[in-house]
């Protein structure tokens, strides 16, 4: 079970990943939903993951929406 949810959880870090990197998210404000929970998303995976490039992800993507 617990690896069936670790791959869904990759899977799901894979299409929020190619979504950010290719600019296909929707402007939105909501924690839950839109730019603000990606990057929530995206941090927490990349703290539970250890990927390099999920951490520089988050860090750009930081910056891009706080701008």
């Amino acid at each position: 079970m617990k690896d069936k949810v670790t791959q869904k959880l990759h899977q799901i870090a894979n299409s929020v990943y190619e979504r950010v990197t290719n600019n296909e998210t929707e402007i939105s404000q909501g924690l839950y939903s839109g730019d603000f929970g990606n990057l929530l998303f995206l941090f927490y995976y990349s703290e539970f993951s250890k990927d390099k490039r999920f951490e520089e992800l988050t860090d750009k993507y930081t910056e891009e929406l706080l701008n």
